[in-house]
């Protein structure tokens, strides 16, 4: 008697398992189709190039539970083959300056592309955040449109699509501060001339001026934006610069450049103490920043010994 319940039983699971098996041995081919929709415009915020200058939103109540079985791998992927930009997990947009990252699901947030085994009960992302990377210096000023098309498949066995989100974004950016600075292809070569030893000795040398201008694009005409500039070089203290070369056989010795705004303002050689650059006009092509200077041979510490006194230093523009 005990033989036959056993087998009894062993033929009832037999057949009881085998048709669930086969049924679930890949996802379900029952397609959720979410149409995504995002807002007519977004405000952007100042942030430094990688950062979020905004972040616009999708999200639809429910749940949808993927018919998948324990191991299964799902993957979530934009379809339209969009440009991956320099950052991470960032996409190219039709907006200069400005990429886009997918977040999927309220608590999760997946960044996409990404994938994951399944493990019942699991269901399909109602959540899509996309936030709006800065890529560059300048942030462009069209709408950033593009098509969206992300869906959840299966990976490996049929590939079945298990998900779907479609949307046309259109958003126009507002409040975008953001300029583009320049100075050109500038290479500025300022002559100080030969002096003799005792006018650098007493401080009495002629200072030579130079200027330069930086054009401005992106913000309204006649209302600048706020633009600095700072020095780089081998400096020892603000408004001085070493020669280049120094210690060298026909270097002169004993001697700096110093170096002032037309404001009698020692320029700077780093960041925090950036010194402005005074607006001059609007222009079609921008607004018009102009930086003027001065600069002479200065006695430092030691004997000064004459010879070849010349340096080097970059210009580091400070906006946004």
């Amino acid at each position: 008697m005990s033989v036959r319940i056993f087998s009894f039983v062993v033929a009832c699971l037999f057949l009881y398992i085998f048709p669930v098996e086969s049924a679930h041995a890949k996802c379900s081919d029952k397609l959720k189709a979410f149409d995504v929709t995002f807002p007519s415009s977004v405000r952007i915020s100042s942030v430094p190039i990688g950062g979020v200058l905004a972040q616009i939103k999708w999200y639809t109540p429910g749940d949808y539970f993927f018919g998948c079985v324990d191991g299964d791998v799902i993957s979530y992927e934009e379809k339209t083959g969009m440009e991956m930009s320099g950052i991470s997990k960032v996409y190219k947009t039709n907006v200069e300056g400005v990429g886009i990252r997918f977040v999927l699901g309220m608590y999760t947030k997946h960044t996409l592309p990404y994938s994951f085994v399944f493990h019942p009960p699991m269901v399909a992302e109602t959540t899509i955040v996309i936030e709006l990377v800065r890529t560059g210096a300048g942030v462009g000023k069209n709408r950033l449109e593009f098509d969206l098309d992300i869906e959840a498949v299966e990976v490996g066995g049929s590939g079945l699509k298990l998900a779907s989100y479609k949307g046309k974004v259109s958003t126009e950016l507002t409040e975008n501060n953001y300029m583009i600075c320049s100075a050109g292809n500038l290479n500025l070569d300022v002559h100080l001339g030969k002096v003799f030893v005792g006018q650098v000795r007493s401080s009495s040398a002629a200072p030579k001026s130079f200027s330069f201008d930086v054009s401005c694009t992106g913000v309204p005409a006649g209302k600048p934006l706020p633009v600095k500039v700072y020095f780089d070089g081998d400096s020892p203290a603000a408004g001085t610069l070493n020669l280049s070369g120094r210690g060298s056989s026909g270097v002169a010795e004993g001697v700096v450049i110093g170096l002032e705004n037309d404001k009698g303002v020692a320029l700077p050689f780093d960041r925090a103490n950036a010194i402005p650059v005074d607006w001059q006009s609007s222009q079609p092509l921008g607004e018009v920043f102009r930086f003027n200077g001065l600069a002479k041979y200065i006695p430092k510490e030691g004997n000064i010994q004459p010879g070849v006194a010349n340096a080097v230093m970059t210009m580091v523009l400070e906006y946004n």
